[in-house]
């Protein structure tokens, strides 16, 4: 009877143990899913936000000393001149193209296309908020088919590298990042 007694007991107990690592397993599972799950569903940091991070660590560095020079942007290259903790530069382009109506009007025979584009920026670290107006005119004015050409107004952050050679450019539209690019010192 106590053999009978212990046998069922210990099988009792095997059951048990049985039951609670099955019951463990299921949890571990269940767990698991709800871990993948929250990974999924964590956001990835993306240009925005990695940019940005740099951006706030950029300005928190000392003034950048080796700013002013060449610089080549995707429009073209502009000398900046630095002055305190504000940064300036322009640049003047000139083309010149025959008039379409030149023949059958007896207009001026070429007409002179002139893009003026101002750079101002304010300087924090190695960090910029910067402004680039870019004007364009026709000489002698009043000539062209498609009207008087357009103007442009760019708005954006720098963040120069430590050796202020190089830097990285957003370009923001409506207040949000639009455009990311590198821009260099040019030698």
């Amino acid at each position: 009877m106590r053999l009978l007694l212990s046998l069922r007991r210990r099988r009792q107990r095997k059951i048990a143990s049985q039951r609670r690592r099955v019951l463990s397993l299921r949890c571990m599972r269940k767990y698991s899913k709800t871990v993948s799950k929250r990974r999924k569903s964590l956001p990835r940091p993306n240009n925005t936000a990695i940019f940005f991070c740099h951006l706030r660590q950029g300005s928190c560095h000392p003034l950048a000393t080796n700013l002013p020079g060449r610089w080549t942007f995707p429009s073209g290259e502009l000398e900046l001149q630095s002055n305190g903790s504000v940064l300036t530069g322009s640049r003047e382009d000139r083309s010149s193209r025959d008039s379409p109506l030149s023949s059958l009007f007896g207009t001026p025979k070429t007409i002179t296309r002139i893009e003026k584009s101002q750079f101002s920026g304010t300087v924090s670290g190695r960090t910029c908020k910067f402004k680039l107006e870019t004007t364009r005119t026709e000489e002698p004015s009043g000539w062209s088919l498609l009207g008087t050409p357009s103007d442009s107004k760019i708005e954006g952050y720098i963040l120069f590298a430590k050796d202020g050679c190089s830097a990285e450019v957003t370009e923001l539209k409506a207040g949000r990042p639009e455009k990311y690019y590198k821009i260099s010192k040019a030698t």
